[in-house]
């Protein structure tokens, strides 16, 4: 997570991903058909995890829910 304060608010990023291992866990996967399926549910978790993230800090901010990158 990222916080940059500003004048009279705060804003909050999520940090990047690390793709390359996702990438390279795609490429196996179209000869290995159970890693795809592996892979595309790891991508899917991360995605989740990053929305329960951002509704914890709507939250807190009291911002409106499913606002993601709101800036209070």
């Amino acid at each position: 997570m990222v916080f940059t304060p500003g004048e009279g608010q705060l804003s909050i990023g999520l940090g990047g991903h690390e793709w390359v291992d996702t990438a390279i866990s795609g490429a196996i996967g179209l000869a290995v058909q159970p890693v795809l399926v592996g892979t595309a549910y790891g991508i899917w978790k991360e995605n989740q995890l990053d929305k329960q993230v951002w509704q914890v800090i709507d939250e807190g901010a009291g911002a409106p829910a499913g606002t993601p990158g709101t800036t209070c």
